[in-house]
């Protein structure tokens, strides 16, 4: 359904663009017509790209390449829809003319940003959160949405810049909230291996998010643990310390109910913890919070919506999600962090949703 809708959807931007962008310019008729083929190809690629990824056509820069005709439809139609409204709104040659300048200038410039955007080292997003069940400050770093093997540059390279990155934080402890992996197993397994070497004073705790339900989901999560990072199904491990005592709990992802595995089971994965301890909880999507009880765990971490990852279809994604990126108060005892995550899905592009890493530090509210 979503690759249906999809083709709708691009389809549809795609005559907005030639009808909006290209039908209007007073050039020569060979020139019109080899626009007219160039939206042609970028739309076809735009269609063609999950597909082919799902039936591993791809292996190579050129699964970049075609993943960018999507934002390239997706920034040429904004670009036109605006430009139409200030076209008609002035009705006059020179606002005409100027907007179609700008488009030109403006369009580069964004993808240009978009891109470098996505390519740049993570923002370290520095959070601190008090309780009285903390006697010592222990600090948490936060990974999520890797999407490991969603094309070329999100290989062993990127792989190994973010687990330098996140060692470097020193943290106590290190979670992943999901997505980690965006391809078949045997392609990621070697970028998998280095996060694993990821430092930290309790280990790497892991649940699934619903990228892994696309991909070799029981060999993935085995294959995590066989190499040293904790796995929670429904399940809650307990890290003591200094600090004091923190219980933490990850679910299965909401996804799970489309294919009928793996469900998430938050009553299950609480089942162990002590209400008198700090409650991590960790969860792919956001709305998970409202699937768990009631003042049921202090924090919850997650990602899944990647602050947006593109503006403006940031604004699409708070329809689909209750909270984007940071940090909320979800009721009385509970807090929520929402990390854009350090990778991207399908566009190797980020715009005005900077990728980052969370540091989260527990201290004692005294």
């Amino acid at each position: 359904m979503f690759y249906y809708v999809s083709i709708a959807v691009s389809s549809a931007m795609s005559l907005g663009i030639g009808w909006t962008l290209v039908r209007p310019l007073a050039v020569k008729k060979p020139v019109k017509i080899a626009l007219y083929g160039a939206l042609g190809v970028v739309w076809l690629m735009s269609i063609t790209y999950m597909p082919l990824r799902r039936n591993g056509f791809f292996g190579s820069f050129l699964e970049d390449i075609f993943a960018s005709s999507i934002m390239a439809i997706f920034s040429l139609f904004i670009a036109a829809v605006i430009g139409d409204w200030i076209v008609r709104a002035f009705k006059r040659p020179a606002v005409t003319k100027a907007v179609r300048i700008t488009i030109a200038i403006a369009v580069p410039i964004y993808l240009l940003y978009g891109f470098v955007s996505a390519q740049s080292a993570p923002l370290i997003k520095r959070v601190t959160v008090q309780s009285a069940k903390i006697a010592a400050p222990v600090t948490i770093a936060h990974l999520t949405d890797l999407h490991l093997g969603n094309g070329k540059l999100l290989e062993e390279s990127f792989a190994a810049r973010i687990a330098d990155q996140t060692s470097a934080l020193n943290a106590d402890i290190v979670v992943i909230t999901g997505d980690l992996v965006d391809a078949p197993l045997e392609r990621v397994r070697a970028s998998l291996d280095i996060i694993a070497r990821i430092k930290s004073r309790y280990g790497i705790f892991f649940v699934a998010g619903n990228h892994e339900y696309f991909n070799d989901l029981v060999p993935t999560l085995n294959y995590l643990e066989s190499i040293g990072i904790k796995v929670l199904r429904n399940s809650s491990e307990r890290v003591e310390g200094e600090f004091g005592t923190i219980d933490i709990a990850g679910v299965y992802d909401l996804s799970a109910r489309r294919y009928n595995v793996l469900m998430p089971d938050p009553q299950k994965a609480l089942s162990e913890t002590d209400d008198d301890n700090f409650i991590v909880a960790l969860a792919h999507q956001p709305k998970m919070a409202f699937e768990f009880p009631e003042k049921s765990f202090d924090l919850m971490m997650t990602g899944h919506t990647h602050g947006g990852q593109i503006f403006p279809f940031t604004i699409a994604v708070r329809f689909a999600q209750p909270y984007i990126s940071g940090m909320y108060d979800h009721d009385e005892r509970a807090k929520i962090f929402i990390s854009n995550g350090v990778g991207y899905w399908g566009p190797p592009f980020r715009v005005l949703a900077p990728n980052q890493i969370g540091l989260i530090t527990l201290q004692s509210r005294n």
